[in-house]
């Protein structure tokens, strides 16, 4: 078995906002902190991430996804949007039951962040 065979084995396959998305939810060895929402980069995958993962699911359970376009998520015929990729992960968080999460992003994932973080921010009352 490939190491990408052994990713492959380690997620799910989820439909999300009209998508059929890849996710990679793992648990904390133990929980420590709130959970890791994993955001990566262009023009990859969470693949990216794979060396990584036992580190940061040490202390707290860890989400990894592929946008749609990307990995192993379908790869519609359509035009491709930080905007809509915003979407995909908030509904994905959503559906895993993520509120808190440690926001850990790169590349083009730092700018789907920086949306989330926008919207959060924006829907907050002022103080």
């Amino acid at each position: 078995m490939t190491l990408i065979d052994e990713w492959f084995a380690r997620g799910t396959i989820r439909s999300l906002s009209g998508h059929e998305v890849f996710v990679v939810d793992v648990p904390a060895v133990r929980e420590e902190a709130e959970p890791a929402l994993v955001l990566h980069g262009f023009p990859t995958s969470s693949f990216d991430w794979h060396l990584a993962l036992d580190v940061l699911r040490a202390r707290r359970r860890v989400v990894l996804l592929d946008y749609p376009g990307y990995g192993f998520s379908d790869k519609p015929d359509t035009k491709y949007s930080l905007f809509d990729q915003a979407d995909i992960v908030e509904a994905c968080a959503r559906e895993l039951g993520l509120a808190d999460v440690a926001l850990v992003t790169h590349d083009v994932g730092d700018s789907i962040g920086g949306e989330i973080l926008d919207r959060r921010f924006a829907t907050r009352p002022s103080r």
